[in-house]
């Protein structure tokens, strides 16, 4: 039985003690090459870590199990093809028109896995979608962006359990407790992320699914980096520096359910954890330092972006631009606050870095327009401060810049090319 340091055995003792007893078997059974026997006991072995609290043991083994997890099966050899026996001689031979025999076929080699199979193989426990899953993905539209595929709807879909998500959850759990935005999460609710969350594999040059511009109408998912680096642009322009383990993108669509002005371009082979925008939701409720996290990252990276994104600014000169935008203002806003109402002259000119909002009344009558990240609130009015035609509110919490109507006036004489932006869609 394991022991405290004063001889007398604790808990945290006895999953250490049991945990070196599961290494050495899993050690054994990997040395006969029985590899499924040594994986299990890998993971046991995790566990029982995880539980002393020894959290960085649990990463080296869950390690061990995902190098053994790459490991390619034995080659089978194909058995040998059987040889037809010659056709029997006739006794009597002689018709009058004798017809050649067909050789008969040399048996075909067994199919080679398919190379797109062999590509996706995951590392991590990275669990393969079932062939239902495949066909709601190439359902897809021709031409459809990965962000889109992921919010397509499935129809007629039955997922099946698969108990290898299961064991490969532990695997997962032993990363997460060494992540700074789970920090304040207990051990059952890690393994719990892990069972609810995904492994996918990330390739330099491409990107993260993440949504456009606009109105998110559906929410992606959380993006949460374990191997590799990313790096966030708009148009070409590095936000903030390379991101790498531990760091995290997607928090605009995943909480605030809003579209991105950035990109997020993998830069090297690695993997992210994906993680249901419900999940992200329930989290920021539950824990204060998961929401922190989420509203800090978010209130950087938008407004960082927002200058080089916003269509109210986007024909200026990067110079001046710089210099106009630096006179807004950032601000958080609450679900339902009123930018701009009807009848009255606009106060402020917004400039919407995260969120929604909605335009209605006036000669717009019983139809609702929408805009989020980019649009531009307010200018129609304060550019000769006549009444508003119409109302706008915010959708959903929402962060904005924003400028006195009078100093923005006085922007306009500073840069002509503003009056070009007045014809743009989502600058009301």
């Amino acid at each position: 039985m394991g022991t405290d340091q004063q001889g007398e055995s604790t808990p945290e003792s006895e999953a250490a003690e049991e945990a070196d007893w599961a290494l050495a078997t899993a050690e054994k059974l990997q040395a006969r090459g029985d590899l499924d026997g040594a994986r299990t006991w890998f993971r046991r072995a995790a566990e029982h870590l995880m539980d002393a609290g020894l959290d960085d043991r649990a990463l080296a083994v869950a390690k061990q199990v995902a190098a053994l997890s790459e490991l390619p099966p034995a080659p089978t050899t194909p058995p040998p093809p059987v040889t037809a026996a010659p056709p029997p001689v006739p006794e009597s031979p002689v018709p009058e028109s004798p017809v050649p025999e067909s050789p008969v076929p040399a048996p075909l080699p067994p199919p080679a896995a398919p190379v797109a199979q062999a590509l996706e193989a995951p590392a991590l426990f990275v669990v393969a979608p079932p062939p239902p899953s495949t066909r709601a993905w190439s359902s897809a539209p021709s031409g459809a962006s990965p962000a889109a595929a992921l919010t397509l709807p499935v129809v007629h879909v039955h997922v099946t359990y698969d108990p290898a998500r299961a064991a490969a959850a532990e695997a997962v759990a032993a990363l997460l407790v060494a992540l700074p935005l789970f920090a304040d999460l207990s051990p059952e609710r890690v393994r719990s992320l892990a069972r609810e969350s995904v492994v996918v594999p990330l390739h330099a040059g491409s990107d993260l699914p993440l949504p456009s511009t606009g109105d998110a109408s559906a929410p992606a998912p959380l993006w949460v980096i374990t191997e590799g680096h990313a790096q966030l642009t708009v148009a070409g322009i590095p936000v903030g520096g390379l991101l790498g383990p531990g760091d995290f993108v997607g928090e605009l669509s995943a909480y605030f359910e809003s579209g991105c002005l950035y990109r997020a371009e993998g830069r090297g082979e690695g993997r992210a954890l994906c993680v249901a925008p419900t999940v992200v939701q329930a989290l920021a409720r539950q824990y204060e330092g998961v929401r922190a996290a989420l509203e800090e990252v978010a209130w950087e990276r938008s407004f960082a972006a927002l200058g080089h994104a916003s269509s109210l600014l986007a024909g200026i000169d990067p110079a001046l631009r710089a210099a106009l935008y630096a006179r807004f203002e950032p601000v958080q806003l609450g679900p339902g606050e009123a930018l701009l109402s009807e009848g009255e002259a606009a106060g402020w000119v917004w400039l919407i870095a995260a969120g929604s909002v909605e335009r209605y009344g006036g000669a717009l009558g019983a139809r609702v327009q929408r805009a989020g990240a980019g649009a531009a609130v307010g200018v129609a009015s304060a550019w000769d401060d006549s009444p508003s035609g119409a109302s706008v509110r915010t959708r959903r919490t929402t962060l904005a810049a924003r400028v006195r109507a009078d100093a923005f006036r006085a922007m306009t004489a500073e840069a002509p090319g503003l009056k070009a932006a007045r014809s743009r869609a989502d600058v009301w």
